[in-house]
């Protein structure tokens, strides 16, 4: 038997215990509401045992996500509403789940989030410009019979006009055959080959290594025959840079579009060689300018090549970039447009910016976005690539060039999905300022194994299918880009 001190002891001991878990314990409560009903919806060759065959009942209305039927609350749940306009839902990866929203969510599976919100979807603040596992898609209200789960595929248009004429699109198809995997992988090699003291990185915190990657591609430009400058600002006590390149277009309006690629990596700190993540993305953007200024492509929109940094600490170079250039026509459009190729350590400034400052111009700017470009999902039977952003007219002409250019590229050896609940990357500084955006990326991304890790190496990378999305988008920006906003018929 243990002595009276014994049990002394271990009373007090078990009560410090309960006095540390305390917090946690409360915490969890708090954050842990009550849920929607919910059963499992039958497979199609399934039979209806155990599980929901028609999705319906006398329970009133039903939302399925995934392979899960959520309905109304009992009557005797008084937590939650009845009325299915309270219930709204958020596309996000679940470790971007703050225990704020954690206490609203009722429901979900997979990148789905159900929020209970009867005030309304301004009582809830999502994070919407962080990384991929750090952001979510605006709030949608739900509705009765809504069924969310893998994104739809996306296929090209029928009454699709190729706006290219005969030369043009001869000019197409030998800058397309120009794209092959060795040059993907040089590109690719020498990016993820940056860094300082003997470490591969391009972390935005290493300055050294940051200044290896602008040095890095303003030379890459300067190869190709064009001249670069360097946007500078400083964040959180760090400068971060982006660096823009320019093929100037024809047309009087100065449209422009815009091939933009963060170039940091992560981890922070350690080994970042940011294969996938995001050296796909900028070997993507660096190849469609090289062949762009080697063959002598003459757009209508200015076609504008950035690489952005700071991405990773929260779309610093995108934020940076997109209100500014609503503010007038760039300064740095003349800098870059005359005189023969060099390398310009800064953008130019104009009237205490380095755009001019006029009217703001809106809806002057697009943006095909590359970001995770380099790695193939094992769960697809064929390598598919997603388009994530806002269905628009103008987002939906980009789209259906891609589409095309995919089909006349690539055959049948890539397929297309489309997500219009977009997040997480630099596309959305574009849509949240009511730009045009379409985000590139691999299909099932919150699924690579490597993300932000310093296994994410060369030997990653799936270079054919880099090379596929590069032909794709490489053709979808010369279509896009061969007429301004006065002749474009989404």
């Amino acid at each position: 038997l243990a002595s009276p001190l014994d049990m002394v002891t271990r009373f007090f001991s078990a009560a410090a215990a309960l006095f540390v878990a305390w917090p946690t314990l409360l915490a969890s409560a708090v954050v842990s509401p009550p849920q929607l009903p919910v059963e499992r919806a039958c497979g199609e060759n399934e039979a209806s045992r155990g599980c929901v065959g028609a999705r319906r009942g006398p329970r009133g209305w039903w939302a399925q996500v995934h392979d899960k039927v959520f309905y109304p609350p009992p009557t005797s749940m008084l937590e939650l509403s009845h009325d299915i306009s309270d219930y709204y839902y958020a596309v996000g990866h679940p470790s971007a789940l703050t225990d704020d929203l954690r206490a609203h969510r009722v429901a979900g599976a997979g990148l789905y989030h159900i929020f209970h919100l009867p005030g309304g979807a301004s009582t809830l603040r999502l994070p919407s410009e962080g990384g991929r596992r750090a952001a979510f898609s605006p709030l949608t209200q739900l509705r009765a019979g809504t069924v969310l789960g893998d994104f739809p595929l996306y296929s090209a248009a029928v009454n699709y006009t190729n706006p290219l004429g005969p030369s043009q699109r001869e000019l197409e198809q030998t800058m397309v055959a120009e794209v092959t995997p060795a040059l993907f992988g040089e590109t690719l090699r020498d990016i993820t080959s940056i860094g300082a003291g003997g470490v591969a990185t391009r972390s935005w915190e290493n300055a050294e290594a940051s200044k290896a990657a602008v040095d890095h591609l303003q030379n890459q430009f300067l190869a190709f025959g064009l001249s670069s400058c360097v946007d500078k600002f400083v964040h959180a006590g760090k400068q971060v840079a982006n660096v823009i390149a320019m093929i100037p277009g024809t047309a009087s309006a100065h449209e422009a579009l815009w091939m933009l690629a963060h170039y940091d990596s992560r981890p922070f700190q350690g080994p970042a060689p940011g294969a996938e993540d995001n050296g796909s993305g900028v070997t993507a953007m660096l190849i469609a300018a090289k062949l762009a200024a080697a063959n002598g492509v003459q757009p209508a929109k200015d076609i504008m090549f950035a690489a952005v940094g700071g991405e990773e600490a929260g779309l610093l170079g995108s934020k940076q970039l997109v209100p500014e250039l609503q503010r007038g026509v760039p300064g740095f459009r003349q800098q870059l447009a005359s005189g023969p190729p060099q390398k310009f350590e800064e953008c130019q400034h104009a009237s205490g910016s380095f755009l001019q400052r006029q009217e703001k111009r809106v809806g002057f700017n697009s943006a095909i976005v590359f970001d995770e470009v380099g790695w193939a999902s094992p769960k697809r039977a064929k390598r598919t690539v997603n388009f994530e952003t806002f269905d628009t007219p103008k987002t939906s002409a980009i789209m259906q060039h891609l589409a095309h250019a995919n089909v006349d590229h690539n055959g049948a050896e890539m397929a297309l999905e489309h997500s219009n609940n977009p997040f997480g990357s630099d596309h959305m500084p574009f849509l949240n300022n009511d730009e045009a955006a379409v985000l590139i990326i691999n299909s099932d991304d919150s699924d690579y194994p490597f993300y932000h890790k310093s296994g994410d190496t060369f030997e990653q990378v799936d270079l054919d299918y880099g090379v596929r999305v590069t032909r794709m988008a490489l053709a979808g920006m010369l279509r896009f880009a061969s007429f301004d906003a006065t002749t474009m018929v989404a």
